[in-house]
C-alpha cells in the first residue's frame, strides 16, 4: 500500500513567518523531493487549526517511505530545517499507510480536511461524507511524538462545500483526542517519473 509522511506544525515568530514560508515552499520542498523514492511533496496552511501548516510527502509504498527515513537527502534537508526549529513550538509527524481510498488514491492540490483520531468510530461519519473530490483513509505506522492518533482521514473538499467542512470541524472538535484542520493548498513539487 502507499505511504504518506505528514508534518503538521505551528510557527511562533510572526515577523519571520513570511521568510519561513518562502524558504519552505521554494527550498525545503525542493530538497525533500530529492529524497529517493519520494513521489510528491505538498504544502498547505489553515486558519482553523492550532497547527497552521501541513506538509504531505507521498511514496508508492510504505517500505519506500520507511527506507527514506535514513536517506542522505532527507538528512541534508532536515539539517537545513533545524535552523527554524527554535521558532516552532509544536510539531507532529505521522508515517501512514493508505488503507482505503475513493478516487485514484492520490493527494490533490486543493483544499483538504485533515482529521485524526485513535478511535476509528470518531471518523466513521466523516468517511461516509458525500460530494468530496477524494477520500483517503490511513493507518499510522509510527508517530512523533508517540501517542498521536492512529487513524487519519483526508478529504479533498470542493470550494462550494467549505461551509459543510467547517460544520464537521465544529462537531468533531468537541471530541477528546481528535486532531483536525481545514487546509488550503500552498505549493507542490511532483517528481518526474521519466
Amino acid at each position: 500500500m502507499k505511504g504518506l509522511f505528514i508534518v503538521r506544525l505551528r510557527f511562533n515568530k510572526r515577523e519571520l513567518e513570511g521568510e519561513f514560508n518562502k524558504w519552505y515552499s521554494n527550498i525545503h520542498l525542493a530538497d525533500m523531493i530529492k529524497v529517493e523514492r519520494m513521489k510528491a511533496a505538498r504544502r498547505f496552511s489553515s486558519e482553523v487549526s492550532d497547527l497552521k501548516y501541513l506538509a504531505l510527502y507521498e511514496f508508492d509504498s510504505v517500505e519506500d517511505m520507511l527506507k527514506s527515513r535514513e536517506s542522505p537527502e532527507r538528512k541534508a534537508a532536515l539539517s537545513d530545517f533545524a535552523r527554524w526549529t527554535v521558532h516552532i513550538d509544536k510539531i507532529e509527524r505521522y508515517w501512514l499507510e493508505l488503507i482505503e481510498s475513493e478516487s485514484s488514491g492520490k493527494i490533490k492540490d486543493s483544499e483538504m480536511l485533515f482529521l485524526a483520531s485513535s478511535n476509528s468510530r470518531d471518523l466513521e461519519g466523516v468517511k461516509s461524507f458525500r460530494g468530496v473530490e477524494s477520500k483517503l483513509v490511513y493507518k499510522a505506522i509510527s508517530t512523533d511524538p508517540g501517542g498521536l492518533p492512529s487513524n487519519v482521514v483526508i478529504l479533498h473538499i470542493p470550494s462550494h462545500m467549505r461551509g459543510e467542512a467547517l460544520r464537521i470541524i465544529d462537531e468533531i472538535s468537541k471530541r477528546e483526542g481528535v486532531k483536525y484542520g481545514l487546509y488550503s493548498f500552498i505549493s507542490s513539487l511532483i517528481r518526474n517519473s521519466a
